[in-house]
């Protein structure tokens, strides 16, 4: 049996494929927003996923419950631990100390976050990763909200290594636009958190479509990325309670941009050579030598 609503979301992972349509469903709509199901009596929570409660005890055992309100028992202790944004500001906002011991405080914060999120990560999934990067003819990294600073970052540091990437950022008719370009010889990264959007689904489904390799960089092994990409790897910002930044992430991704390095030794070298002489011949042309 699970111990924490993460080990909770591998065993749903570990038997989706197993579930039935409508445990799949109800796997996938309860892992977006369990506080909107799981505060609830059965007959309740029932009605609003619109299936039986039958369906539910079902669903529970299939995942390695009892029952509903074992489930139930378990993600409510999980889920009282988890805050809202507006909570987690107004907890950090009632630290007891403030100035410089604050901010130590908060870096103490991101170095313990390190050291546990370190001790779980999938290691081979980043290495697969950076192998899938390596090896495209065009890495196309997607992403909006919050991850839009991953996207950012990996894209600086991939294009440094001399690595064909095309970001897709922008939401709309424009995120749609940018992938008409993508063939099978390339790859898609996506990354998003508890927010999934619309358009990064999309992307899945236009490079499944198109066949080419998706991977996902996700928080949760039930997220909508991770149970539609090809592959994925989860990426925490930190525990639930707290105010996260994309620290971790970053860090993350400037691991993976120094394994593609690695791999494509002999392209980068000859990528950094042409980049010295550039920033030279820039010197000079700003120096106003012939």
């Amino acid at each position: 049996m699970c111990s924490t609503m993460d080990e909770m979301q591998k065993v749903i992972q570990l038997h989706y494929q197993r579930l039935t349509k409508t445990q799949k469903i109800i796997a996938e709509k309860v892992m977006q927003q369990p506080q909107r199901y799981f505060m609830l009596h059965i007959a309740e929570c029932a009605t609003s996923l619109g299936v039986s409660e039958a369906s539910l005890t079902r669903f529970a055992r299939a995942i390695d419950f009892k029952g509903y309100n074992e489930l139930k028992s378990f993600c409510q202790i999980n889920l009282l631990k988890s805050l809202g944004i507006k909570e987690k500001i107004i907890r950090s906002l009632q630290e007891p100390s403030g100035g410089s011991e604050l901010i130590k405080a908060q870096l103490l914060k991101e170095q313990d976050n390190f050291s546990a999120q370190m001790d779980n990560i999938d290691y081979k999934a980043l290495e697969r990763l950076a192998q899938l990067i390596a090896s495209a003819n065009t890495v196309y990294i997607a992403g909006l909200g919050v991850a839009k600073t991953l996207v950012e970052f990996l894209k600086f540091r991939l294009r440094r290594l001399g690595v064909d990437v095309r970001v897709l950022r922008e939401g709309g008719y424009e995120f749609a636009e940018n992938l008409t370009l993508l063939k099978r010889e390339d790859m898609v990264v996506v990354i998003g958190f508890l927010r999934i959007y619309e358009e990064i689904l999309t992307a899945i489904d236009y490079a499944i479509k198109v066949d080419c390799p998706v991977f996902a960089i996700t928080e949760s092994h039930l997220s909508k990325l991770a149970v539609s990409a090809h592959d994925y790897v989860v990426v925490r910002r930190g525990p639930d309670e707290s105010l996260n930044s994309v620290a971790f992430p970053i860090a993350v991704c400037n691991a993976i941009a120094i394994t593609v390095a690695h791999l494509k030794e002999q392209e980068v070298t000859s990528t950094v050579d042409n980049l010295e002489w550039l920033n030279m011949q820039m010197k000079k042309n700003f120096g106003g030598e012939n």
